[in-house]
């Protein structure tokens, strides 16, 4: 997953998912990235508190 923070189009910050948890219909993405601070951080709580965007992106 990789983040815009500033929506400029291009890429601030690449993440890893780590833990997906599905309850009901709400989907709950937790990511993990090269700092200590965002070990499981909820990808909600970081576009909450940064703004910006996310997109995601799956290797096979």
């Amino acid at each position: 997953m990789q983040f815009d923070w500033n929506d400029s189009g291009d890429e601030d910050h690449t993440g890893i998912v780590t833990r997906v948890e599905k309850n009901g219909h709400s989907v709950a993405i937790y990511y993990a990235g090269h700092t200590s601070n965002t070990d499981y951080q909820s990808v909600d709580e970081s576009l909450r508190n940064g703004g910006g965007t996310v997109s995601f992106w799956n290797v096979k």
